[in-house]
């Protein structure tokens, strides 16, 4: 693995592909794209127009007191969503503290602007009011990958030579474990475990439907 080697000229050479980086090239029979909300624009024509980029923002407050913790009743560590402008998500975590994130900056110039950690902060305030005097600890920005259908995606060309999973729409902690897992029989041309996988879950799926 060699991290911090962007790939800044892609070809195609009798069946192999040639990725050149600022160090040297690779030539590979087969190349998996999973860069997700962090692919380059045209990086290759599979994945150009497919996915959007957007910027994702979290903050983790500090540690709640036992006051604080009961006059919002957090009960629970699990996650709770609510998307009824925009979607805003929060748990609490093992020490007390809040993770709360949404939408961060609309540019990547804007990432870094406190702004967007704060604008949180505020929702979070206006939710639970009990925590007006509350502050957060840590703040984070980064890309997630948004489809344009709204669904993952795992692809790849006809050559059986480039393929991709991308497009996780913010559930990339999830969906990325089944994708990542699909992506690699395809790589490996493992049809019998993917025929398998099908068979199973369409069996599953009239059961349900059939009220078995």
């Amino acid at each position: 693995m060699h991290c911090a080697s962007p790939v800044t000229d892609w070809q195609t050479d009798a069946n192999k592909q040639v990725l050149h980086t600022p160090n040297g090239i690779v030539r590979a029979d087969k190349v998996v794209i999973a860069t997700n909300g962090y692919t380059p624009k045209n990086f290759h024509h599979l994945t150009t127009d497919r996915t959007l980029p957007v910027l994702s923002q979290i903050i983790v407050t500090e540690p709640l007191t036992p006051e604080q913790l009961a006059a919002c009743n957090f009960l629970t560590a699990n996650v709770v969503m609510d998307t009824r402008a925009l979607k805003y998500y929060y748990r609490k975590l093992p020490d007390n503290r809040i993770l709360f994130g949404g939408r961060g900056a609309i540019t990547g110039k804007s990432a870094d602007d406190p702004y967007y950690a704060q604008r949180l902060l505020s929702v979070l305030k206006t939710s639970f009011p009990a925590l007006a005097g509350l502050n957060y600890s840590y703040a984070r920005s980064g890309w997630i990958c948004m489809a344009l259908d709204d669904l993952p995606h795992i692809h790849q060309n006809q050559q059986q030579s480039v393929f991709y999973s991308m497009g996780y729409c913010g559930s990339g902690v999830s969906f990325s474990v089944q994708a990542g897992k699909r992506l690699a029989e395809k790589v490996a041309e493992n049809l019998c475990l993917i025929y398998r996988y099908r068979i199973k879950h369409y069996r599953s799926f009239l059961l349900r439907l059939c009220g078995g």
